[in-house]
């Protein structure tokens, strides 16, 4: 998908988010206290579920405060609280917990997952220490602790903390991913690699340990084997098997369980579930635009748009003036190569939000894509003049008039964006290309794209910033230099790349080696 649609899909996590998870809603209360979180705008179901545990806790506290049973019933409020995301409710419930049931090792385990969660690493590490102490802990506990470490690079503490998860007679692909990240963090790549491998082949969805795994087989030397898992990177990971936090997920009811669902079954790229959860939340409750929305990303990812479509001119039916399902919408259509259609829903998300830029950078784009340059060209300075760091409009304005035939003036938006946002190695490595394939002789500048290029490769060593270095060689005639540089650009292409791609990369690097004159021949885009 384009980077529009990318962007569009991460507004629906967004939003869903939002509207279920009002965590600042809270009522500001007495530290001693747990707030009220405001349950205006919930289902129906959930604010009576929540109300309804926090009525049995309050009967309870006002009889005795002290018993074991009121302290079940706050750590059980605690839980629902953390489950829909009142996170400083959840918070306090769970520290009323601890202190009336000392022994329990629920509530400090609980705390500490929220506490990393939420980023507060030293109060995380505190929480899981003190849930470790307890006798009926979990192995969870020691995984979570070990991987709080990790971050914090305490990696022989982090080491010493898994070891019995390590040691029992059992399999816990968390614990075997950690030991492998700890083993990385420590220099010990071919441990990592085994471990990584081994937690892979465990679980093979938890696509986020294929990045560590790469860098354990490029330090080994297999550079091949990295760029295998590096094509194959995502963001799924893996968490420790922990019945807590799996009865916690099962806590929602009514459309927002459902929607809680779709998130984490979207974030984990499974998306056909996703999609059947976002279909439950309507049949609860037909009315819910973010649903609709969630369904269309759902879909779409599947590779059912033209059923997303549908779903977002549902949404649109019911709210005409939502920003985010005519974004989506326009960013959809697109994407799919419908750029006509495309440019009145991303017209009226523009107009919804004049400030939203990137619906009216995708805007731009469908108008050059409808054949409206011009409009495009007006849009996207009129993009830069209201924001100058908007790195995209320039290079989409710089990249619209090459296709125009209009060199010199992509050359001078190139400039005057090097001026207004000078560190973007973006702009300096398709500056250096439009210096080293411009058509007019009089306009290279081999020299100046050197500079260029070296300056965006130091910032960010891809395979298209190694390229334009090898450009700016050849265009001074120094063909055996490009042909080295050349050659490990092709060693730095992952496998996700298109075969235009590669095909051109391996063609200069043919031409480099035939010797000069072996300059680049004009280019039709100045981005890889």
């Amino acid at each position: 998908m384009s980077g529009a649609s990318t962007r569009a899909l991460a507004r629906v996590l967004l939003l869903a988010l939002l509207a279920l998870c009002p965590v600042g809603a809270a009522v500001a209360q007495p530290p001693a206290t747990i707030p009220h979180p405001n349950l205006d705008g919930l289902d129906p179901p959930v604010a009576t579920q929540l109300r309804l545990a926090r009525a049995r806790w309050e009967r309870l506290a006002a009889a005795d405060p002290t018993t074991n049973e009121a302290g079940t019933a706050v750590g059980e409020l605690a839980q629902l609280y953390h489950a829909y995301g009142f996170v400083d409710a959840a918070q306090r419930a769970y520290e009323r917990a601890r202190r009336l049931l000392p022994a329990d090792a629920r509530w400090p385990h609980l705390l500490g997952v929220l506490h990393h969660a939420e980023g507060r690493q030293r109060e995380a590490d505190g929480a899981l220490r003190a849930a470790l102490a307890l006798p009926d802990s979990p192995p969870a506990v020691r995984v979570h602790l070990a991987r709080l470490l990790l971050e914090q690079n305490q990696l022989d503490e982090a080491l010493r903390v898994l070891a019995p998860v390590l040691a029992a007679d059992r399999v816990d692909p968390a614990a075997i991913a950690c030991q492998g990240e700890i083993a990385l963090a420590r220099g010990e790549s071919a441990e990592a690699a085994q471990l990584l491998d081994l937690a892979l082949g465990l679980v093979p969805g938890a696509t986020r340990l294929h990045y560590p795994l790469a860098s354990a087989l490029r330090a080994l030397g297999d550079d091949d084997g990295a760029s295998r898992h590096l094509a194959q990177a995502g963001e799924v990971g893996l968490r420790p098997a922990d019945p807590l936090l799996d009865r916690l997920e099962r806590l929602p009811t009514g459309e927002v369980a459902h929607t809680l669902r779709a998130e984490r079954a979207f974030a984990k790229g499974r998306f056909e579930e996703a999609a059947a959860e976002f279909r439950r939340a309507i049949d609860v409750a037909p009315s819910s635009i973010s649903s609709r929305i969630g369904l269309a990303a759902a879909l779409a990812s599947t590779g059912r748009a033209a059923e997303a479509v549908e779903q977002l001119q549902a949404a649109l039916r019911l709210d005409p003036d939502n920003g985010t399902a005519h974004f989506n919408l326009g960013s959809l259509l697109l994407a799919g190569g419908r750029p006509i259609e495309a440019i009145a829903p991303l017209r009226q998300a523009s107009t919804v939000d004049p400030g939203d830029l990137a619906a009216r950078l995708a805007l731009a784009r469908a108008l050059a894509a409808s054949g409206d340059r011009a409009a495009a060209l007006s849009e996207t300075r009129a993009l830069v003049e209201h924001d100058p760091a908007l790195e995209d409009a320039w290079l989409f304005r710089a990249q619209w008039l090459v296709e125009g035939g209009q060199w010199q003036e992509a050359i001078g938006v190139l400039e005057e964006a090097r001026r207004a946002i000078p560190a973007r190695a973006g702009i300096a490595s398709s500056l250096a290309r439009a210096l080293t394939t411009v058509p007019d002789a009089k306009l290279r500048d081999g020299v100046r794209a050197h500079a260029l290029a070296l300056e965006a490769f130091a910032a960010d060593e891809t395979p298209a910033h190694t390229e334009v270095v090898a450009l700016a060689l050849a265009e001074l005639d120094r063909c055996a230099e490009a042909a080295v540089w050349q050659r490990e650009a092709l060693s730095r292409l992952e496998g996700g790349e298109s075969p235009e791609v590669r095909e051109r990369f391996e063609a200069g690097l043919v031409r480099y080696r035939a010797g000069a004159p072996c300059r680049a021949p004009v280019a039709e885009k100045l981005s890889p």
